[in-house]
């Protein structure tokens, strides 16, 4: 099972396959993949990395991809782990304050996307 996710740009079409334990594909955009510390680390990559910094990595200036297996995660967890950085770049959540107004997560945060 291959799952698609938006890119942006053309600049922004650089992707990562991630793997699952299941066998499973999950792509991500690199803007979004760089959100997490896994990836940078296996890919010797910073959150602040521009895209020209990437280019390296191709020599036929085609859109460069990457594949990287995830083993202790079951492709259904991955899916939604994707889904969280996908759209922490669209609408990134608010900072929680300290401390906390409520006991529950609606007193918390007023992004509906995050409380469901």
């Amino acid at each position: 099972m291959t799952v698609n996710t938006f890119t942006e740009s053309s600049s922004q079409n650089m992707s990562v396959k991630l793997v699952s334990a299941d066998g499973h594909e999950v792509m991500v955009s690199m803007k979004a993949a760089r959100l997490s510390g896994l990836v940078q680390d296996a890919l010797n990559i910073s959150a602040e990395d521009d895209n020209e910094d990437m280019d390296d990595n191709n020599d036929d200036n085609e859109t460069p991809s990457w594949s990287l297996d995830v083993p202790k995660i079951k492709g259904a967890c991955l899916k939604h782990v994707v889904e969280f950085l996908e759209h922490q770049i669209l609408d990134p959540v608010a900072e929680v304050p300290d401390p906390l107004p409520a006991e529950n997560l609606k007193g918390c945060v007023s992004q509906p996307w995050y409380i469901n």
